[in-house]
C-alpha cells in the first residue's frame, strides 16, 4: 500500500506581485504615518532645516511615490479632488512662468518643489485610504505634540528668556513663523473642540489655552487673526451652542487683552506694509498679466527710508507680482475651490476641522509671507499641509458616500 503524500509547509507567496503588495503595506501602515507626524512636528524639534528637508524626503516623498507606481487606488480619487487638479493647475503655470523669470537658481531645483507638494497630496491621501480614521488619529497626536512642546517652550520663555517676543526654539528662530506653526495647531483644536465638545475630558480645552498662550507670547498680530478666523469659520459651519459661546469668549478676551495691554496691537503699528504692498502694486502694473516669473528678484524701495526689503509680506502679493494677474486667478480659485467644496460637506466633522485650518492658513498669509512654493518649511503650515488634509477628507466622504449608494 502507497504511503499518503507528504504535506510540505506553505511556503510565503514569493511572487514579484506578493512581495509588492507587502511592500506597500509596509510603506503605507508603518513608513507614510511615521513620515507625516515628523512633518507635522519635526519644525518643531529638529535640530536645523536642512535636517527637517532629509527626513520629509526619506519618510514621506519617497515613499508616496513608490506607493503611486504599487498601487492604483490613490490614482483615481487624487485625479478626481477639484483641490488637487487647482493645484496642479497653479504648479504648471508657475513652472511655465520661470521662462520669463531672472531666477539664479537652477531649473532642476525649481521643478522639484511642486513635485514634492504633489507628493504630500499623495501621502496624506494614501494614508487615509489604508485606513479611514489613521488620518485623525495621526493629527490628535501631531496635537499633543505640539501642545507639549509648546508649553515647555511658553514656560521657558516667561521664566528665562530677555527677548520681549516668543522666538522660538530649535528650528524655529522667528516669531511670526513660530505663530504659523503653532497656529495651524491651534485652528484644529478649535473647531475639533466646536465640533466634538470636550467629550469628558478637557484636553482640547487645555490645548487651545496652551496653543493660545503660545500665539500670544509671539505677539504676532497675523496669528492673532488667523486664530480669530478659524473660530469665525468653524462656527458659521458648525452653528452650535459651543460656536456661540466660543465666539463670545473669544470677543470678551480681546476685550481683555486690548484694555490691559494694547502695546501689543499698536506698538509696531501697520509694520510697513500699506507701503510694501503699494510698492509691490507699482511693479505689478509694470507686468500685470504674466509678473516677473518664479522666484524673480525682488527688492522693494520704500520712499524715505533707506532699506530695501526682499519681501512684500503678503503671500497674494507675492503670488500677484511673480505669477501676473493670471497666476493671482489661479490662486484664488484654489482657495475658492477649497471653501465651496467645504461648506457642501461641513457635516462632515474632519472635513470642517480640515479647512478651518485652511482658514487659519489663508488669513496669516495675508499680511506675511513670500514662499507659496517651496520646500518644506513654516508656510506649509500655512497652505499645502492644510489642503492636502482638506483634499483627502473630502475625496474619503466622497467615496464612501459613494460605497453607500452602491450598497443600497
Amino acid at each position: 500500500m502507497n504511503a499518503p503524500p507528504k504535506l510540505s509547509p506553505a511556503q510565503p507567496d514569493a511572487t514579484p506581485s506578493a512581495w509588492c503588495s507587502r511592500l506597500a503595506s509596509w510603506l503605507e501602515a508603518g513608513v507614510l504615518p511615521v513620515g507625516l507626524l515628523i512633518l507635522l512636528t519635526g519644525m518643531l524639534w529638529a535640530e536645523e532645516r536642512p535636517e527637517y528637508h532629509t527626513l520629509f524626503y526619506a519618510l514621506v516623498a519617497l515613499p508616496a511615490f513608490v506607493l503611486l507606481l504599487l498601487k492604483k487606488d490613490a490614482r483615481p480619487l487624487l485625479l478626481s479632488s477639484p483641490i488637487f487638479l487647482s493645484y496642479l493647475a497653479f504648479a504648471a503655470w508657475v513652472m511655465l512662468s520661470i521662462a520669463w523669470s531672472d531666477t539664479d537658481k537652477s531649473l532642476g531645483s525649481l521643478l522639484k518643489r511642486p513635485l514634492y507638494i504633489a507628493l504630500l497630496f499623495a501621502a496624506v491621501m494614501q494614508v487615509g485610504l489604508a485606513d479611514a480614521q489613521r488620518s485623525r488619529k495621526l493629527l490628535k497626536l501631531a496635537v499633543v505634540i505640539a501642545c507639549s512642546i509648546g508649553s515647555v517652550s511658553l514656560l521657558l520663555f516667561l521664566t528665562t528668556a530677555s527677548e520681549p517676543r516668543l522666538v522660538g526654539y530649535r528650528a524655529l528662530s522667528n516669531p511670526i513663523l513660530t505663530a504659523h506653526v503653532f497656529g495651524f495647531f491651534l485652528a484644529l483644536c478649535i473647531a475639533a473642540w466646536i465640533v466634538e465638545g470636550n467629550q469628558h475630558r478637557p484636553w482640547k480645552m487645555l490645548a487651545m489655552f496652551a496653543l493660545g498662550g503660545v500665539i500670544l507670547a509671539t505677539a504676532s498680530r497675523g496669528g492673532m487673526a488667523a486664530a480669530g478666523a478659524a473660530l469665525l469659520w468653524s462656527a458659521l459651519l458648525s452653528t452650535n451652542r459651543r460656536a456661540a459661546i466660543a465666539c463670545l469668549v473669544a470677543a470678551l478676551a480681546s476685550i481683555a487683552i486690548l484694555s490691559a495691554e494694547p502695546e501689543i496691537f499698536t506698538q509696531r503699528g501697520l509694520s510697513l506694509r500699506p507701503q510694501l504692498w503699494a510698492e509691490t502694486l507699482r511693479e505689478v502694473s509694470l507686468r500685470p498679466w504674466l509678473g516677473y516669473g518664479y522666484d524673480a528678484y525682488i527688492m522693494l524701495e520704500i520712499e524715505g527710508d533707506t532699506e530695501k526689503y526682499p519681501n512684500p509680506h503678503s503671500i497674494p502679493m507675492a503670488v500677484l507680482r511673480q505669477q501676473g494677474i493670471i497666476g493671482l486667478l489661479l490662486w484664488i480659485g484654489l482657495y475658492g475651490i477649497a471653501l465651496v467644496s467645504s461648506w457642501r460637506a461641513r457635516r462632515d466633522p474632519m472635513v470642517l476641522i480640515c479647512s478651518a485650518a485652511v482658514v487659519s492658513g489663508l488669513v496669516a498669509g495675508l499680511t506675511e509671507g513670500i514662499s507659496y512654493l517651496s520646500r518644506p518649511k513654516e508656510h506649509w503650515f500655512l497652505i499645502w499641509i492644510p489642503l492636502s488634509f482638506l483634499a483627502a477628507a473630502l475625496a474619503l466622504r466622497n467615496k464612501s458616500m459613494d460605497k453607500t449608494h452602491e450598497s443600497t
